[in-house]
């Protein structure tokens, strides 16, 4: 994995998400929506981390917010760092001419790319997504991505809030899984983790409900 976050063994395990996670990108794509707080990052990080493929990870929150140029740009970066040589073409073009480059154009040259080279497929987490929000050619980039074919790639997006992506159909279809606040929130035993590994005791089931009542999760 790279520029992963955080240490997943210091994390409070969570086998149900990460199983439900896992299965999602073994179809391809998986879209993760909520608000902070509720541990997208953490639980795409277990994930990767439980997973035999390759990955590579991009925060949009440090490359450049919603430029696609730099999106596509990062993805090409780490995507040469995991499998040399896969996207050398489009990172040419793209260093000759980030500033009027078409990145929806490259994306596809470089998802045909990787549909041909790759033996074994390769995981992309594109975390901090609603960076992205407000460029349609970035959210284009994204859309892209989650259409390659998933004995390729598969693509795991984190965003605080819904993007305006084209995935219905692949919803439909059973090639992207959306997962929203219900589904990440942490269950009783989770939060009795949490409040053990916070506090060094077990919490009494009143105060786990007055938690998950609280937080909603």
């Amino acid at each position: 994995m790279i520029d992963a976050p955080h240490t997943p063994e210091d994390l409070v395990s969570r086998p149900g998400l990460v199983a439900r996670l896992s299965r999602a990108l073994d179809r391809g794509g998986l879209l993760l929506t909520a608000t902070a707080g509720y541990g997208k990052t953490i639980a795409l990080q277990q994930t990767i981390a439980a997973r035999p493929e390759s990955s590579a990870w991009i925060s949009c929150s440090t490359t450049g917010g919603g430029e696609a140029g730099l999106l596509l740009l990062a993805l090409v970066e780490r995507l040469r760092e995991v499998v040399p040589g896969s996207s050398d073409v489009v990172a040419g073009r793209l260093a000759a001419t980030i500033q009027r480059v078409d990145a929806p154009s490259l994306a596809r040259a470089l998802r045909t790319d990787l549909e041909t080279l790759l033996v074994e497929p390769v995981v992309v987490v594109i975390d901090d997504a609603e960076q992205l929000e407000d460029s349609s050619e970035a959210l284009e980039v994204v859309e892209v991505l989650l259409h390659a074919d998933p004995r390729a790639l598969r693509v795991a997006v984190a965003s605080r809030r819904p993007l305006a992506v084209r995935a219905s159909r692949l919803v439909t279809t059973g090639r992207a899984t959306e997962i929203g606040p219900g589904e990440l929130a942490f269950s009783a035993q989770e939060c009795t983790e949490v409040v053990h590994r916070r506090d060094g005791r077990t919490p009494t089931a009143a105060e786990v409900d007055a938690l998950m009542a609280g937080t909603e999760g």
